[in-house]
């Protein structure tokens, strides 16, 4: 008796390619062409490396907490499709978004959600931004400390 599908002459001879195609999928990498990743999925900021995490969003994980606080986002935030994500979660995803070029694709992995979700949340978390915060970001030559060679004597230890 064969142990698979593919190895029954008489069935594959039966059987669309898109058909094989799914029994691989199943029998080789043991999963579906695609999982439904939006069911699933919290980010464990605790679980996570130091290291890692700064690589991945170019923040330390102690300061999440502090930046969610400082832009008001709230402890859940909930996309126009009504998924609710932690409020961390979705400014991990939205920092994750802004520190490297990634297709959507590449980050449902990573998040364990799916690349709609992913895309909804960036956008909600954005928007946030953008609606509380938008008298400092409209004119950026209101900002006294933002002075030319401003960065260069904070970096160099120089007094004005």
């Amino acid at each position: 008796m064969p142990q698979s599908i593919l190895q029954d002459p008489l069935l594959l001879t039966r059987l669309k390619w898109s058909e094989i195609v799914d029994v691989l999928c199943l029998e080789v990498l043991g999963e579906t062409r695609r999982d439904p990743l939006s069911m699933r999925g919290l980010l464990d900021v605790d679980a996570i490396n130091s290291g890692v995490f700064r690589t991945y969003f170019r923040l330390e994980k102690d300061d999440v907490p502090r930046l969610q606080r400082a832009l008001c986002i709230p402890d859940k935030v909930t996309t126009p499709q009504r998924v609710s994500v932690p409020g961390d979660e979705a400014l991990c995803i939205t920092l994750r978004r802004l520190a490297y070029p990634n297709r959507l694709r590449d980050l449902e992995h990573l998040f364990a959600r799916h690349s709609s979700t992913i895309s909804s949340l960036t956008n909600e978390v954005l928007r946030h931004i953008e609606d509380n915060f938008f008298r400092l970001l409209d004119d950026v030559n209101n900002h006294t400390w933002l002075k030319p060679g401003h960065p260069g004597r904070v970096l160099t230890g120089k007094r004005e």
